[in-house]
């Protein structure tokens, strides 16, 4: 089974294509002029492996020979080569891809460049190769050379997916924003989601400026935990508000390559507890529509400058209940978190009776959203199943779920149980590294 395409619930065309390509013909891989970093990861990720498959190392460059069979890799080269269309490229969704053999010619192009390192490994995976985790994978040698000419045309049914790193075609972490960078700098520690106390460090204002942070119900402002993760803010003070916008546009100024960045609450439930921050509230408890007013705001700012970022913001603990009046900007996804307390059975979809609770939350997120609401989803560390992560997420799939965001790994990759036949290599494997 191919595990690591758990989180990309692949909407794939394999077209059929007549004839055969002997890889033994294969003599260079070939790029753009000048590619991007991307491309020639994909470029050497081929070269690397076939290298394992046929016990040759095909040369990558930028100029095709006179003589010998070709492969193409990313979206320049593949046109010039005449292999792949524009127009087949520009009609995917994000991140979808082309993979095409015929005529003793390989093309590998995505509508974006990580749809082309895509395409390199769903090509790879058509010769054999596997992908089990980032220290475990398998190029078989092959027992013939000659392989059947192909078309592959996919896209991911989710626009965001991220995961653990063993997952293949996920949103990468190199796509998403590290808080972690400028968390450094400022003397904060961090985690990749929990983003609000890389905005207002407490280093630099907890003592100078403490109105910055949650009023607690005994009447003291501050932050419950020594944690830079659990830090909450005053989302009513205009002047968190200023700062807040100015170091995310700071903080993807630094990082512009990059697609997704979290603008979230802190962990945990100290939610400021001012007059003007509770009046922000449409009703007793209910903090997403101050939640949706601040990320809104910082969405607003970003369009302007970075029209191509999304910005993810947290339904949870407390602003898990859907808002009553706010909706998320358009460039703004949502990811409802179904944690513990709500989501009483994580090894279950929300359709689970013990899960009625965190189903009605979900499904009013939904009716808010739309197709701006993805899904924060715990159950890795905790299902000793695949088979439940992989019910749920095409639970999520019919839902119309447009990112998944899932937390940990599963149980087989974390304890000492028993697998069996093949599987239990990769659970050695994954606990010894």
């Amino acid at each position: 089974m191919r595990w690591a395409w758990f989180c990309m619930m692949i909407v794939a065309c394999a077209l059929p294509a007549h004839g055969e390509t002997d890889l033994r013909d294969l003599k260079a891989i070939v790029t753009a002029g000048q590619p991007s970093p991307l491309e020639l990861l994909a470029a050497n990720a081929v070269q690397q492996q076939l290298s394992k498959m046929l016990g040759v190392k095909i040369p990558v460059t930028s100029t095709a020979p006179l003589e010998g069979r070709t492969i193409y890799v990313g979206r320049a080269a593949t046109i010039s080569a005449g292999m792949i269309k524009a127009n087949e490229l520009d009609a995917l969704h994000s991140d979808g891809f082309v993979a095409r053999m015929g005529e003793g010619r390989v093309a590998l192009a995505g509508r974006n460049d990580w749809g082309t390192v895509y395409a390199a490994y769903a090509w790879l995976e058509q010769l054999g190769y596997r992908y089990f985790a980032p220290d475990l994978q398998v190029a078989p040698q092959l027992k013939t050379t000659k392989i059947a000419d192909v078309v592959l045309i996919e896209e991911p049914s989710f626009a965001f997916r991220r995961g653990v790193d063993w997952q293949l075609r996920g949103t990468t972490q190199e796509m998403i924003g590290d808080p972690r960078i400028p968390g450094k700098e400022a003397g904060v520690k961090l985690w990749i989601d929990h983003t609000a106390g890389l905005f207002v460090p407490r280093p630099k204002y907890l003592a100078s400026h403490p109105e910055y942070y949650p009023l607690r119900r005994d009447g003291t402002r501050g932050v419950t935990r020594d944690s830079d993760g659990y830090v909450h803010l005053c989302l009513s003070n205009p002047q968190v508000i200023r700062i807040t916008t100015e170091a995310a546009l700071a903080w993807i100024e630094q990082q512009r390559e990059r697609k997704y960045f979290f603008i979230s609450q802190g962990d945990g439930h100290d939610w400021c507890q001012c007059d003007k921050c509770l009046a922000m509230d449409q009703a007793p408890g209910v903090y997403a529509d101050r939640l949706l007013v601040w990320a809104n705001h910082i969405a607003a700012a970003v369009k302007a400058k970075y029209p191509d970022k999304v910005l993810l913001a947290l339904a949870y603990v407390g602003s898990d209940e859907p808002p009553l009046r706010e909706r998320p900007a358009d460039n703004v996804m949502v990811l409802y978190c179904p944690y513990w307390g709500i989501n009483l059975s994580m090894a279950h979809p929300l359709t689970h009776e013990f899960n009625s609770q965190a189903l009605a939350q979900f499904k009013g997120w939904q009716r808010v959203a739309g197709d701006q609401l993805g899904v924060y989803d715990y159950n890795l560390g905790y299902s000793p199943s695949w088979f439940a992560m992989a019910e749920k997420i095409k639970w999520y799939k019919t839902q119309g779920v447009r990112g998944i965001f899932l937390l940990g790994a599963p149980q087989p990759f974390n304890s000492d149980v028993q697998l069996h036949d093949g599987a239990a290599a990769v659970g050695r494997h994954a606990r010894s590294t």
